[in-house]
Formats: structure tokens, C-alpha cells, sequence
């Protein structure tokens, strides 16, 4: 586990680390729920605090949140959440966790409770060391092409779709959505990032019958299949560079 994290220490494009640490007394007071969370968890938390590992789009492929949090399963009862994989939050379950002893990661595969790994620390070496294995060798100093004259005009039109939350259904948070540009886009993308922050990402809205001057209301699917959409918000996100153009829908 320290192995692969010291490697990935060293690459800080694929690196996000969390403000709150050990010096914080936030970590300590969130394992004082339970005496039996894994020594490997604790020694990772105590040493590292929350990272997100990998960006992918406007997320990250795997995380350890700063802090684990308490979720109350309809059909497991009590879990404690420490982080993600891919698409999947993992778990400890208190009835396997015991003082001192390590501890098996479980995620939730349609409806099941999944055992993913035997302790913390495989989870962690197993599934940073594969997506390590995934990175493009890139080039130091390679610049990304400046933007063409119509993306120019992309990027300054993006800003004039002005939009607002208008309600939330179990599925979908509903925007108004209003273009008061001097054309029409095919898309625009909108930050969500979920109210625990464990959830960080953005959605495409699809504005292509919406003329100059209109408005309506768009239902956004901001991953529902992981956040209840009562606990999902919304927010603009930065100007677009030539670097990052391929994070945004607009430019696709």
C-alpha cells in the first residue's frame, strides 16, 4: 500500500489530496464511532488523509474519503463508506470489523453486498496499481492546440445559457434553462458534485431546440444511480481551456 502511494506521490497530475489531515483532529474524532476500523485504514488516513485518485472528466476513478461516513442500508443496516472504485462506493461492515484486525472492503453490485478485497490495503494496492497500469505515457512539455476561431465563439457563448433549479423528482434535478446568446449550442456542461463532496462530476445538457431567446425546463439524470437527487448540486464550472477542452461537451 505505501509502495504504490509513495509512487503515486510522485505524479501529482494523478493525485488529489484532501485538506483535512491528521493535525486537524477530524480523523481521529470519525474513528472514535467504531475502535475496530482496519489498522491499514487508519495508518493511511493518519499518514495520507482523503485522496482522489485519477481524473476522469470532471471526477475521479478511486478515492478514501477524509472521513468515513455512517450510511444506513435498507438492507444491510449500518455501513461505514470510506471511498470509491470506478462507479462503486465501498464499505466496512461493523459485523466484520473487529479491534485490531483487518477488515474486508464491500461494495454493492445490483442489490448484493460484495466482498472486493480481504483488507484495506490490498483494496487500495490492487485497484491504484491497475489503474496506474491504464495512464497514457505523455510527454513532458506537450502543449495543447490553441482554439480554433469557432471554439473561441463556443466558449464565449457557453457563458450566456443562463440556468436555474426549478425542483427534484426521485430521478432527476429539473433546471430552467434560458439562451441568451446569438446562436445555438449543441450541449452544455454543468458541474454536479454531491452535498458530502464524495461525488465530484458534471452532467451534459442538451440545448440543441433551444433557440435564441427561449427557455424550458430540462430534467438532468446527475448520477442517480449513486446520490439521491435531493443530495446533488449543481454549479457553473470554470472558463474552458485548450487543455481541458476534451472535459467539456460542448467542444464535442
Amino acid at each position: 500500500m505505501h509502495t504504490i502511494m509513495e509512487q503515486l506521490l510522485r505524479i501529482p497530475a494523478v493525485l488529489e489530496r484532501s485538506s483535512i489531515g491528521k493535525e486537524s483532529g477530524d480523523i481521529t474524532a470519525a474513528l472514535s464511532l467504531s475502535s475496530a476500523f482496519p489498522p491499514s485504514y487508519i495508518e493511511f488516513l493518519t499518514r495520507y488523509g482523503g485522496v482522489k485518485l485519477f481524473r476522469e472528466g470532471f471526477g475521479y476513478q478511486m478515492a478514501v474519503l477524509p472521513t468515513p461516513m455512517k450510511v444506513d442500508d435498507d438492507d444491510y443496516g449500518d455501513l461505514y463508506q470510506f471511498g470509491w472504485y470506478h462507479d462503486s462506493f465501498c464499505y466496512f461492515s461493523p459485523t466484520f470489523m473487529k479491534p485490531g484486525a483487518e477488515s474486508p472492503v464491500y461494495e454493492i453490485d445490483d442489490g448484493e453486498l460484495v466482498m472486493v478485497a480481504p483488507s484495506f490495503s490490498e483494496w487500495f494496492s490492487r485497484g491504484a496499481t491497475a489503474l496506474l497500469s491504464q495512464q497514457p505515457l505523455m510527454g513532458e512539455g506537450e502543449l495543447a492546440v490553441t482554439f480554433s476561431e469557432q471554439e473561441q465563439a463556443i466558449v464565449r457563448r457557453r457563458t450566456q445559457y443562463q440556468w436555474h433549479i426549478t425542483g427534484r423528482t426521485e430521478k432527476f434535478v429539473v433546471i430552467n434553462m434560458t439562451n441568451l446568446s446569438d446562436a445555438t449550442l449543441d450541449f452544455i456542461t454543468i458541474g454536479v458534485r454531491s452535498i458530502d463532496r464524495s461525488l465530484n462530476g458534471a452532467v451534459r445538457v442538451d440545448v440543441r431546440d433551444l433557440a435564441v431567446g427561449m427557455s424550458k425546463d430540462i430534467p438532468l439524470d446527475c448520477y442517480s444511480e449513486l446520490v439521491h437527487p435531493s443530495q446533488v448540486e449543481l454549479f457553473n464550472l470554470p472558463e474552458p481551456s485548450p487543455a481541458t477542452r476534451s472535459m467539456y461537451f460542448e467542444f464535442q
